[in-house]
């Protein structure tokens, strides 16, 4: 499964002038909203500090993912290099694996 690639941005909505939310957006399309809250008087979405936060994590996957891997295939390397042919399960082999299940789970692989 393929992802949008990155940079993912976070932009304000001005698409309906009865919206005010922040979207996270990559290729001129948006990828998800922030805003989990809707203010019914004001007929807008209330954007939250948590919702700010939410959004920079969310933007900031693409790259996340890609330091991630690089991450992992160089401590491969390095552990290869400097314990060939040990495949005992230490504090280096776990943190790997977690970096292997981290990927595959964002990658739906």
């Amino acid at each position: 499964m393929a992802h949008t690639p990155g940079p993912w941005i976070i932009k304000e909505d001005s698409s309906d002038t009865s919206t005010e939310a922040e979207v996270i957006e990559a290729e001129n399309r948006i990828i998800c909203w922030t805003a989990n809250s809707w203010d019914e008087s004001r007929h807008r979405a209330i954007i939250t500090d948590e919702d700010r936060a939410n959004g920079s994590l969310i933007s900031a996957a693409p790259e996340l993912l890609e330091a991630l891997q690089d991450t992992k295939d160089e401590l491969i390397a390095l552990y290869e290099r400097l314990h060939p042919n040990d495949e005992t399960d230490n504090d280096t082999t776990r943190v790997i694996d977690r970096a292997i299940a981290a990927i595959e789970i964002a990658t739906g692989g």
